[in-house]
């Protein structure tokens, strides 16, 4: 790949990294891509792809101390980090283009869970690609990351898979914070196309209250690896909190059943919660970068909720 590794300052939970170019007439384009943890992909305001979680975990790089462990590791491993290939023919015009890169932590930064030891790979979220534009004659362009991209602190407040995910969703009504973006030197030991089918929602679900109050409790009707999409309006600041857990015991979730025991580096106990902060219009409300196991969900707030879907998500395979 042509382009350079991209990063930003260690502190910044979610960063949007932008590439803005100028194209003439063209025949096709396809971007070559890598995010870590994850990333999303927007191209002129648009999403490209429904896949989710994308790159396919791995042992990106030997970074780690398996060793020390709380269940050691001393075997050798191969360490590779995929990416994607998307056509975006119909997403690039002639004229100014933007490309925007979400990156949300995944599995590479884990700033919270220490139940089995440091397992982070990194303090920084990545970022690479490069974009094959063709014209008529079939000569080619590569536009990719040379570090003269824009950053932008994205909205999402905490990405943590165990703990779950906060938006701010006030802030994107505003000029995102800006913040430095720089080449990194990270340099995989594999760097290949993925292959293995992704993830993606594969069906939505009602769910069903069981207990009203504050906060409610309602039933996704089966366990399931997934989220909550929350339509909701309220007031500009008001939050909604929504904590996950497998069973139901008591009148209660029971929140020990997905680690409520342990807790992170913080302090924090081990909770699946997305919370997010309103903006005062009617809006759908979910999750970017983490995923959560239950079947039981539990929402406090002081605003209505219009509509309730469960997500399911896992791997598409047939």
């Amino acid at each position: 790949m042509t382009g350079k590794w991209i990063t930003c300052e260690r502190e910044i939970e979610t960063p949007l990294f932008r590439k803005k170019f100028s194209l003439g007439e063209f025949e096709s384009a396809s971007i070559d891509i890598s995010g870590l943890g994850y990333f999303k992909l927007i191209v002129n305001g648009r999403r490209v792809s429904d896949e989710l979680f994308v790159p396919a975990q791995t042992d990106y790089a030997p970074s780690r101390d398996t060793a020390s462990f709380l269940y050691p590791i001393f075997d050798k491993f191969t360490h590779r980090v995929r990416y994607m290939r998307y056509d975006l023919t119909e997403y690039l015009k002639a004229g100014e283009n933007a490309v925007d890169v979400i990156v949300g932590n995944g599995w590479w930064r884990q700033k919270e869970r220490i139940a089995e030891g440091e397992c982070s790979y990194s303090d920084q979220l990545l970022a690479i690609f490069d974009i094959t534009v063709y014209d008529r004659d079939g000569k080619s362009e590569i536009i990719c990351t040379d570090g003269s991209e824009q950053g932008f602190c994205y909205p999402i407040l905490e990405s943590n898979l165990f703990l779950g995910e906060t938006v701010d969703t006030r802030m994107f009504s505003e000029d995102l914070p800006e913040i430095t973006v720089t080449v990194s030197d990270f340099e995989p030991e594999i760097f290949e196309l993925q292959t293995c089918p992704s993830d993606r929602v594969v069906k939505t679900l009602k769910p069903k209250l069981i207990k009203s109050g504050n906060p409610a409790v309602y039933d996704a009707g089966e366990n399931i690896s997934g989220i909550v999409a929350v339509k909701v309006k309220g007031k500009k600041g008001e939050k909604v909190t929504l904590r996950f857990a497998e069973e139901f015991k008591n009148g209660n979730i029971d929140f020990t059943t997905t680690g409520e025991r342990y807790r992170g580096k913080s302090g924090r106990m081990q909770i699946q919660s997305d919370c997010f902060i309103l903006n005062g219009e009617v809006q759908e409300i979910k999750p970017m970068f983490v995923w959560h196991g239950f079947r039981y969900f539990d929402i406090e707030t002081s605003t209505e909720i219009l509509d309730l879907t469960v997500e399911v998500i896992h791997t598409d395979l047939k």
